[in-house]
């Protein structure tokens, strides 16, 4: 059975409070009776992956940053040929 996080309310199922937050299982057409309700567990593990990727993307970008940036050369003439 799919798991969803409660929201915006708390949920007797089954003889059983489930406050909001809480992680409840329920079958397909339990949890489309009560959908304004619930967040899918997945969506939220997708989110997480998508944050963790673009966390990985952005610090492998800044790493070919710094390694890509020149340091103007000794001497004061910025690595210039006069």
């Amino acid at each position: 059975m799919p798991k969803f996080t409660v929201k915006g309310t708390d949920i007797l199922h089954n003889k059983t409070l489930f406050k909001e937050g809480d992680i409840i299982e329920l079958t397909e057409n339990e949890a489309a009776k009560l959908a304004d309700y619930l967040v899918p567990i997945i969506e939220q593990k997708q989110e997480a992956k998508k944050a963790v990727k673009t966390a990985k993307e952005t610090s492998a970008n800044t790493e070919n940053i710094v390694q890509n940036t020149e340091t103007p050369a000794e001497g004061g003439n910025d690595g210039k040929t006069v």
